[in-house]
């Protein structure tokens, strides 16, 4: 049994890799991370208003904003990535172009240039998980943030 370090990374995915393959507990066989542990600053749930999704960010440095900007996102389908906490992917979405037309039903980093970025359920409108749990609250990644005194605001 290994020890939590507690490192939080993004690994982009190839549109090639299979689902079972992204399913996979651990990712040690993909590429290097995306965007580092040392480059994500926080992670906060903002509830705004009373009977309203919360609104969920993820903080990054200037590097990691800079690096995002500059990535090739298709306007039409995004660039699937995922967050992984100690290798272990804890939830997948996709980094989607602020001038894009076309919908996205599955969770959402819109690519802006400011640091802090929403992880939207959805775009352009939110979506509801219903009665299935929010991937943006799974435990081990605000557990990740709280032990590295990264998590912000919950």
């Amino acid at each position: 049994m290994s020890v939590a370090k507690w490192e939080v990374e993004i690994y982009l995915l190839d549109s090639s890799i299979l689902e079972a393959e992204r399913s996979q507990s651990r990712i040690d066989h993909w590429a290097l991370p995306f965007i580092t542990n040392s480059e994500i600053l926080g992670y906060q749930m903002v509830q705004s208003y009373p009977n309203r999704e919360p609104v969920y960010s993820i903080v990054f440095n200037d590097i990691a904003r800079d690096r995002l900007r500059e990535l090739d996102i298709p306007v039409c389908c995004g660039r699937h990535f995922v967050i992984a906490v100690d290798k272990k992917p804890v939830l997948d979405g996709y980094f989607w172009s602020t001038y894009s037309s076309y919908s996205c039903d599955f969770l959402v980093i819109e690519v802006s240039s400011l640091n802090i970025f929403e992880i939207r359920n959805g775009y352009p409108k939110e979506h509801s998980f219903g009665n299935l749990p929010d991937p943006r609250r799974n435990r081990r990644l605000l557990q990740a943030f709280q032990k590295t005194k990264r998590l912000l605001r919950i």
